[in-house]
């Protein structure tokens, strides 16, 4: 196996991809997804190893807003499974408002460009998404 990434190759498909406008018909567009894949079930529940995963996961998010810093500033949105509401724009993702952590942020008057990470449960792999979605104004309940 060989993963090669570029540190600023995830902000820059990122960017690309909000400086478009999303597809007629589309609430959602995704630049970048990972997945972290636990292939047995001793190896989805040891916490050591659901940490690192998580963890790396974490990165990828992390190497994303360091990215957009400079550019965008600090995220409009940071969102955890933990809070109570959430954006009504949340539902149009492809995990729904199902993710773990969310960082976005608001780009025009049209879209929000995100990264986040999700995972249903210990035997799911854990997902990093990287993309842009319709911007809806209101809250939904948890």
């Amino acid at each position: 196996m060989n993963i090669q990434l570029q540190a600023g190759s995830l902000f820059a498909g990122l960017r690309a991809l909000a400086d478009k406008k999303l597809p007629k018909g589309a609430n959602v567009d995704v630049s970048w997804d990972a997945s972290i894949e636990f292939l047995t079930d001793e190896e989805a529940h040891n916490d050591d190893l659901q940490d690192a995963a998580r963890a790396l996961a974490d990165c990828l998010l992390d190497l994303v807003e360091a990215g957009a810093r400079d550019d965008w500033g600090e995220p409009d949105f940071r969102l955890s499974h933990e809070d109570e509401e959430f954006p009504a724009w949340t539902e149009d993702l492809l995990t729904g408002a199902g993710f773990d952590r969310l960082i976005g942020w608001r780009r025009g008057k049209t879209q929000v460009a995100f990264a986040l990470r999700e995972q249903e449960d210990r035997e799911i792999p854990i997902m990093v998404l990287i993309g842009v979605v319709r911007w809806r104004a209101g809250k939904i309940k948890k």
